[in-house]
């Protein structure tokens, strides 16, 4: 695994008073994006530079979006202040992991309220289906982040207390197409 820590170093002070920061997702596996947020630039244009053996231009904005492969050093530059960050990238480990409730309870009480399967990673798509005991399709879902709260997804029914069927079809960060199929209790 490749492991490439953040760095941030602010090399000029210039009198500046704010604190100059730059925010944003710096550890990332190889094939997901990287996105970096300048806060309380005193500029409207900030530049952004791919730093190797030269300052190669990226973007001018608050913000940059990339995909890196290899450790990626990244400076942005306005008037008083360059601040420099490195990328983690991961080239194993990466996998994409599914945590999944056993059980569910839609009382009301604000405390696992929902079916909803958890990704440690990020999913470019998702189907879910979630079948009553007769194999009738309950639920039906393409949100990213589906969350059942056991109704029927056509009619709004509340849905008996009981065992349910469900079955996930989710695209993984790697642009696999993955499928779980297990069983869920909701209990009132």
């Amino acid at each position: 695994m490749k492991l490439y820590t953040i760095a941030i170093f602010l090399l000029s002070g210039f009198g500046f008073t704010q604190e100059v920061a730059v925010y944003g997702r710096t550890s990332v596996c190889i094939g997901q994006p990287a996105h970096l947020v300048i806060v309380n630039s005193p500029d409207s244009i900030n530049v952004w530079y791919f730093v190797d053996d030269t300052f190669t231009l990226i973007d001018t904005a608050n913000f940059i979006d990339f995909t890196p492969t290899e450790n990626t050093n990244v400076a942005v530059v306005n008037s008083t202040d360059t601040i420099y960050k490195t990328v983690q990238v991961f080239d194993n480990g990466c996998d994409c992991n599914v945590f999944i409730p056993n059980h569910f309870t839609p009382n009301g009480d604000d405390r696992n309220q929902y079916f909803q399967p958890i990704f440690n990673c990020d999913v470019q798509a998702v189907n879910t289906f979630i079948y009553d005991r007769y194999g009738k399709t309950v639920y039906f879902s393409i949100e990213l982040h589906p969350m059942w709260e056991g109704l029927h997804y056509l009619t709004g029914e509340t849905q008996e207390d009981g065992l349910y069927a469900y079955q996930i079809f989710y695209v993984d960060n790697h642009g696999d197409t993955k499928e779980i199929i297990g069983h869920v209790t909701l209990l009132r």
